[in-house]
């Protein structure tokens, strides 16, 4: 198949490993987490520069490693609202990033890939017969969360500038360690951020519903100390930390729903990791939930469990707690006019456009915890499977995303701004 411009940047983008590292409890945070987002931000900074004497706006970066680019409104559209756009260039922290990617023309059935057996199974791909499927080749995952946004936004910026289209103030934010939840919104000038209007997260899975809920999100490290002692001379003396870590995963599967078991609107637990020794184990828990007051609670069962796993094994223990994202819906359904743009838009390229809660977080809902009143949809761009090596993406859908972004900048050129809304 011919490849399009945004296939071509996908592929290159997803070839960079920009794999961010969830950081150690204690441990001062690097940013980036990692040095592959840095080479895709210089990448991608260099394109939209390369893009000539049509680039008539602004770049900016921060010093976390992430960085903006802004469009001034075109003549006559000063007024129009503001609309922001992020993508994150960080993937997921659990699996390795460096893809090679495979394009397929997938005419049914399973999709093979050629290394460690993975296999995309013929039930996650119903209805896409005659379209192209992009896959890894099995040794990682793809890369479409988010590479595929951050190709869309790279995409959309060079339309605008080559078809001289109308629109209002733009700013398309490239930010970093969104899979860790350390997208800090702080970095960006607050008068800046109190100009946006609405802030599109172009970050989802496959095209079509959009997203204006999300999982209230927090990471808990519950760590447990104990000591080390010869098991064979001075077992009486050992303290198995690791073994607390281990009794406390198993307890809260045995009492507390596990993702597997849930769906829709439904809490969960989970742990994401466990590491560490006799003297001391962490066990990283990552509770979710639609509720803020339900994620509170949740919070206190982890802390009752982590007490008589502690218990068990004559350890102390000791909890850590990060909120890192809330429920976007809260902002989003009092501003549902500067929703329908996306909506509209949707809908005119064959897209349902529903209105969806997303059982994950976005990063629109990370920057609600700076700015709670910001409307932050998410929106999807042809992924699937994310965070593991059964990964794929439509190519079908990623060529439509840019469309679409398109024209919802045109309809938000058309609206009175903030003081009529």
């Amino acid at each position: 198949m011919k490849q399009s411009a945004i296939l071509q940047r996908f592929l290159g983008y997803v070839q960079i490993n920009t794999r961010s590292v969830l950081p150690k409890s204690g441990e001062e945070r690097v940013k980036p987490s990692s040095n592959g987002q840095k080479e895709l931000a210089s990448v991608i900074r260099s394109e939209i520069a390369g893009m000539g004497s049509a680039w008539t706006g602004q770049i900016t970066e921060f010093t976390d490693g992430s960085f903006l680019a802004c469009l001034p409104a075109t003549k006559g559209c000063e007024q129009a609202p503001h609309v922001a756009f992020a993508a994150h260039m960080d993937t997921y922290f659990g699996v390795p990033g460096d893809a090679k990617p495979i394009v397929h023309a997938y005419e049914g059935g399973d999709i093979k890939l050629p290394n460690d057996g993975v296999v995309i199974p013929t039930a996650d791909l119903v209805g896409l017969e005659g379209k192209h499927i992009v896959t890894s080749d099995g040794t990682s995952l793809l890369g479409g969360d988010d590479k595929a946004g951050v190709a869309a936004m790279v995409t959309t910026i060079h339309e605008i500038l080559t078809s001289g289209m109308a629109h209002g103030p733009l700013s398309f934010w490239f930010c970093v360690d969104e899979e860790i939840g350390s997208i800090d919104i702080t970095v960006v000038d607050e008068e800046i951020v109190k100009s946006w209007d609405v802030f599109w997260n172009v970050d989802g899975e496959r095209v079509g519903n959009v997203d204006v809920g999300c999982f209230v999100c927090r990471f808990v490290d519950v760590i447990f100390k104990g000591s080390d002692a010869h098991p064979g001379v001075q077992g009486d003396k050992l303290c198995p930390a690791h073994y607390a870590a281990a009794s406390f995963m198993t307890n809260l599967v045995d009492e507390k729903p596990a993702p597997w078991d849930t769906d829709e609107s439904t809490s969960f637990y989970y742990v994401t990791k466990i590491e560490g020794n006799a003297s001391q184990a962490i066990a990283y828990c990552a509770p979710r939930t639609f509720d803020l007051n339900e994620s509170e609670r949740m919070l206190g069962t982890i802390k009752e469990f982590a007490e008589s796993s502690a218990w068990d094994f004559d350890c102390t223990y000791e909890v850590k707690d990060r909120l890192i994202c809330i429920n976007a819906r809260a902002a989003i359904e009092p501003r549902m006019a500067l929703i329908e743009p996306g909506i509209l838009a949707h809908r005119k390229h064959g897209f349902s456009g529903d209105l969806h809660d997303v059982r994950g977080g976005t990063d629109g809902a990370m920057v609600n915890m700076v700015y709670p009143n910001l409307p932050a949809p998410n929106m999807g761009t042809g992924a699937k499977n994310l965070h593991g090596l059964q990964e794929f993406l439509v190519v079908e859908e990623l060529e439509t995303v840019p469309l679409i972004l398109l024209d919802m900048i045109a309809e938000y050129a058309k609206m009175p701004g903030r003081s009529s809304l």
